[in-house]
């Protein structure tokens, strides 16, 4: 029972989104105090990491944070999550990697396209209220 429910979760969009928030969250560069928390997040990540190769925020996310996350247990020896999934079938397909990096380019892009229309609509509307107070 406990593989169907896991099984499950790893599966879920909902899931990977709760997972990329955790990640960002926790990806301040800080150290997790208990080295057990570092493995349960990779081994969570390593069961997600397969399931939907379009999901490329989830990727993102993981690359970004896996050199900010660590821990350092009794050997005194800073321990990156990246080190943990790094055998990972999926973590070592640089074509994979490559179209994330692409699409996640793409994305930016067109995010600032967006973003650099609404702020010339804005100034063309704050014009616009301008050019109509001075005709009153």
């Amino acid at each position: 029972m406990k593989e169907v429910i896991v099984s499950q979760l790893e599966s879920s969009k909902a899931f990977r989104d709760t997972l990329c928030e955790v990640l960002n969250e926790i990806s301040t560069g800080k150290q997790l105090e208990d080295p057990e928390c570092l493995t349960v997040l990779s081994e969570l990540i390593k069961a997600s990491i397969g399931v939907d190769e379009g999901d490329y925020k989830f990727f993102y996310t993981i690359l970004e944070s896996s050199n900010n996350i660590f821990t350092i247990p009794s050997s005194n020896r800073k321990v990156y999550l990246w080190s943990l999934i790094s055998e990972h079938p999926k973590w070592q397909d640089m074509n994979l990697w490559k179209t994330c990096m692409f699409e996640i380019v793409t994305m930016k892009i067109e995010e600032a396209k967006r973003r650099q229309i609404l702020k010339m609509q804005s100034q063309q509307a704050e014009l616009n209220i301008t050019a109509g107070a001075e005709e009153i």
